[in-house]
This record gives C-alpha cells, sequence and structure tokens, in this order.
C-alpha cells in the first residue's frame, strides 16, 4: 500500500499508526521536501520506532503527481490551509484523503463522503482515521470516486475562473453603487 504524504510531520501520523497496531501493511513514504539533515534524522526517527520494514523515504521527487496517482491514500497533517491545492490534485486522481478539518480543505475533502478529516494536533484522531481507510478498500475506492466527482463538478479551472468573474462583477456593481 503506497500512502502519500503532504507534509514531513505526517510521518508521525503514519509512525503512529503502525506503531500502535502492529500493521501489516507496508507503507511507502513519499517525501519531497526533506534533504540533507532532514532526511537523516528522519531515518534516524523511522530506526528508533523500529518500522524500518514499513517506511520507506524516497527522498525529493519530480513525479509527484505520478506518485499521488499511484497512492492508495493522500494523507496531510497541515496545520494551516488556505485551499490544499495537493488534496484537490490527489481528488482529481480518484486517491481518497486523510486531512485535518482546517482551513479550506472541509470545502474541497467533504468528511466521510471522498476523504476522511480529523481534529487537527490530534494524533489519536488522525492515526483512526487512517487506519479506517487502510482497512477498508470498498470505502477508499468509493471515497476515491467521490474525489473525481467532487474535483470534477466544483473545482476545475472552468468553474473557478467563472467564480472570479462574478465575484469581479459583484466588485464592479458594487463600487459603482458607493460612488452614485
Amino acid at each position: 500500500m503506497a500512502i502519500e504524504i503532504t507534509k514531513k510531520t505526517a510521518a508521525k501520523l503514519i509512525h503512529a499508526y503502525i506503531d500502535s497496531s502492529q500493521s501489516r501493511y507496508a507503507v511507502d513514504l513519499i517525501v519531497n521536501s526533506l534533504t540533507g539533515d532532514k532526511i537523516s534524522a528522519s531515518i534516524a526517527f523511522d530506526k528508533a520506532l523500529k518500522i524500518r520494514d514499513k517506511v520507506k523515504f524516497l527522498g525529493v521527487r519530480n513525479d509527484i503527481p505520478i506518485q499521488i496517482a499511484k497512492a492508495s491514500i493522500l494523507g496531510s497533517t497541515s496545520k494551516i490551509e488556505s485551499f490544499g491545492l495537493t488534496i484537490a490534485e490527489a481528488m482529481s486522481c480518484e486517491t481518497p484523503v486523510i486531512a485535518p478539518n482546517v482551513g479550506g480543505i472541509p470545502e474541497i475533502c467533504v468528511n466521510n463522503e471522498n476523504g476522511n478529516l480529523y481534529e487537527s494536533g490530534n494524533l489519536v484522531d488522525g492515526t483512526n482515521k487512517l487506519r479506517d481507510l487502510i482497512e477498508d478498500e470498498d470505502k477508499r475506492r468509493r471515497y476515491g470516486e467521490n474525489s473525481r466527482k467532487r474535483i470534477l463538478d466544483k473545482f476545475t479551472p472552468e468553474i473557478i475562473v467563472k467564480k472570479y468573474i462574478i465575484i469581479k462583477l459583484m466588485i464592479e456593481l458594487n463600487h459603482l453603487q458607493i460612488i452614485l
């Protein structure tokens, strides 16, 4: 099973799940932001938890869209997120999402419809939501299908451009009313 990770802190979520449940799943941990000392520290953390056989650090990648499309789940641990482009990209690939219930994420990812949202900073809640997706293949498939549909229905470039045009026109009309 491959779980795409969007932030380095997501490793804690994966480690907590594997450590707490003695999971039988191998997890490919894909990190595109760690280099040098940071990747060495992550590998040391990995060794300390004795999960080396379950987590694979792939380092800096240039093929993130391909990796997201291959992933079984996309995990995010963002503390602040205005929109969640990586989440939207994963959803467009029919990849179900586990993410914190912060910022604009709930607008994209609807809890129990196309992903699992958890309370930000709550490792137990996040671990439980991750375990739920890992262990339920039908739910992952259903969430993946729902994810793509939501992106196509609400977040294509054409839809977003129309929304921006409407907002711009509303602002201009409001400005004219103030002048008159």
